[in-house]
């Protein structure tokens, strides 16, 4: 299966670079159809920190997304770690790139 990943500044940002509340409306929408019942604080991050985090630029949220454009997953990153990673079925938090690779 093919996966796509959109970096969620590319997505808030129009064509000249600047933050634009339509597209945040639009990155809103897709952050609300993710969902993770395995853990309650990937989902609460993404749903109430990761734009905010994004727009003052102290860590990058990545949507992973299938070929229909339906989140499945995503990754934040600060640094070389990434402070958050979270799909449908995963608990996993905390791991560094290497991990993340292996993921795929």
């Amino acid at each position: 299966m093919n996966y796509h990943i959109t970096n969620i500044l590319e997505m808030l940002e129009d064509e000249s670079g600047k933050y634009s509340e339509e597209r945040e409306s639009d990155v809103r929408n897709l952050i609300d159809s993710f969902s993770c019942q395995l853990n309650a604080e990937i989902e609460y991050f993404l749903h109430h920190n990761a734009i905010e985090f994004a727009k003052r630029k102290q860590c990058i949220t990545y949507f992973i997304r299938d070929f229909n454009g339906e989140l499945v997953a995503y990754y934040t990153s600060d640094t070389n770690r990434f402070r958050e990673f979270g799909t449908r079925e995963s608990k996993s938090e905390n791991i560094t790139y290497r991990q993340f690779l292996r993921l795929f």
